[in-house]
């Protein structure tokens, strides 16, 4: 079993990418659309039963192409310098130069890419960290990317077949003009079935507390008051709940039990925005009561506790509460020494809700369509780029990209890929994660087996998932799209409100702001067009349910 210690390079690599996903809200032009988990009732698309395996070697000439592609790693010098991606291009006949560029420069060597109009073959945009300005349409107008749609009906079928079945996944993977500006990484379980991955973020407690104090776990808005009450008053904790410098916690817990979200969330087809709506004010009068009251992080603006709570308050017993990833529960802080008590436990705990019987419908989304891997009007045979794609989103693909190579990094044990003790248990300071960045390729065009990780942790860690998983998408936007025009004109308009709501928000929840002038707030945001935002919003909202 793999050791707590040697896991905080994993939880890295998925806070970067919560990040990532964070900074492509809804209120950018990005042209990036996917699947959330939830959007059915499964969030499973079903299985891989039909596509047909890819025929190898792809090409009888052995052919090279070249991809950008933002990627880092501490410990080998280059990804193409990976084992099982020199043995993919042994099998395949086709070899992937990366062109790779750390996070931190991302933004600034795409635009730098672009601008020299030297592209490579293909463009992976990892997630959200780089996206074309004014969209993929106009990518495709601009000359820069290929529309791949006649390449995927020819040279794609497992592809084709995959993104087919199921209506949203369909929608999800084309603009708004029905063009496919991009090949969509596809989340799924190791056999092929697609499925987002299970929410990996939500809320923790501590129940050693609750145990202890005779408390059941928060349901409520009122039994979370009487719960941090008694972490104060019974449990000496300075925060008892750990919130974000912005007056949130991650999802918009406890706003959205109010039916709103601190941005632009969904009301049955329609877009709103959280600040207008009284449901706003109702949470900024609880988090302002809760601040006078001891109840939440009196630091909560020097804090950085939206996403993960912080070790110095989750390992000392100054916090009861928070927001987490699984792996970050249970006995966590104990079993990687940032604490001798071995009392404390979090478990993960459902978003909060009014009243008993309803569902907080804010959880984090998960997507079965996430990384989107472009092709340039630079490529220099766009038809065996196409075979070459369509042969990772094939079990054995799927394999190669994730598991590695037989016998090395994996073996199989009744028709699954199990990884070694290389990978589980390796040897020095490495970390499971260290060694599959090493040796297995990992995200990138393809199937995406998010199921692996399940090898690297026991049942208490990742129950934290199925808890987080069971809250609704009811108040989640899709990602939606806009016109470069209706981008530039947004931005232009909303940059200014969202510096006033968010100084404002804390000034309320602070107290330093009279509830008197709150009226007025709400009006200032009218003043400020918030309007012409909202009938941009709606109109990429309508042109999504149109496709």
């Amino acid at each position: 079993m793999l050791k707590w210690k040697k896991i905080s390079a994993i939880l890295l690599c998925l806070c970067l990418l919560l990040t990532a996903a964070a900074c492509n809200s809804n209120d950018s032009s990005t042209p990036s659309s996917s699947q959330p988990s939830g959007n059915s009732e499964s969030g499973e698309s079903g299985g891989n039963d039909e596509v047909n395996e890819t025929a190898l070697p792809i090409t009888d000439e052995p052919v090279t192409f070249t991809m950008w592609k933002v990627w880092q790693n501490d410990y080998i010098e280059s990804i193409n310098d990976i084992e099982s991606i020199k043995k993919s291009a042994e099998e395949t006949g086709v070899t992937i130069i990366y062109n790779t560029v750390a996070t931190t420069a991302a933004v600034e060597k795409f635009g730098m890419l672009l601008a020299s109009g030297d592209y490579p073959d293909m463009i992976d945009h990892s997630e959200t960290a780089v996206s074309y300005p004014g969209g993929g349409d106009k990518a495709i107008a601009d000359g820069v990317y290929l529309d791949m749609t006649s390449y995927v009906e020819q040279y794609m079928p497992n592809y084709s077949q995959l993104r087919l079945q199921d209506e949203e996944l369909a929608k999800m993977t084309v603009t708004d003009s029905g063009k496919m500006w991009a090949i969509y990484m596809m989340r799924a379980q190791t056999d092929g079935a697609l499925m987002a991955e299970p929410a990996w973020i939500g809320m923790v407690i501590r129940t050693d507390w609750l145990d202890d104090l005779g408390l059941n776990m928060p349901v409520t808005i009122d039994d979370w008051t009487t719960t941090l009450t008694a972490f104060k008053d019974e449990k000496g904790a300075e925060a008892p709940l750990m919130i974000g410098p912005k007056g949130f916690v991650i999802n918009d817990y406890f706003a959205s039990a109010y039916g709103v979200k601190r941005d632009f969330y969904r009301d049955g087809a329609n877009v709103k925005y959280g600040p207008l709506e009284n449901g706003y004010r109702q949470y900024i009068e609880l988090m302002r009561q809760w601040y006078a009251d001891g109840l939440i992080d009196q630091n909560f603006i020097s804090n950085t506790s939206e996403m993960i709570m912080t070790a110095e308050y989750g390992a000392t017993g100054k916090s009861g509460a928070g927001t987490n990833m699984w792996g970050l529960s249970q006995q966590y802080y104990l079993e990687t020494g940032q604490t001798e008590d071995a009392n404390i436990r979090f478990e993960a705990v459902a978003g909060p809700v009014l009243n008993v019987g309803e569902v907080c419908q804010s959880k984090f989304p998960s997507y079965i369509a996430t990384n989107q891997i472009s092709v340039t009007s630079n490529c220099s045979n766009p038809e065996i780029v196409a075979k070459w794609m369509d042969y990772q989103y094939t079990v054995d693909g799927l394999i190669r990209n994730y598991y590695g190579i037989e016998g090395d990094t994996y073996e199989t044990v009744d028709g699954k890929p199990v990884y070694t003790a290389k990978i589980l248990e390796p040897e020095g300071n490495f970390t499971t994660g260290d060694m599959l960045a090493m040796n297995v390729r990992g995200d990138g065009v393809g199937l995406n087996a998010w199921d692996r990780w399940d090898q690297a942790y026991d049942h208490e860690k990742l129950k934290a998932r199925e808890v987080w998983d069971a809250d609704g998408l009811g108040l989640v936007l899709p990602r939606i799209t806009m016109t470069d025009e209706e981008g530039l004109e947004y931005n232009n308009i909303f940059t200014d409100i969202k510096t006033y709501v968010e100084e404002k928000t804390v000034a309320y929840i602070m107290g330093t702001e009279s509830m008197d002038t709150y009226d007025a707030f709400v009006q200032h945001i009218y003043d400020l067009n918030i309007e012409k935002c909202l009938e941009i919003q709606q109109a990429a909202l309508d042109r999504y349910n149109a496709r």
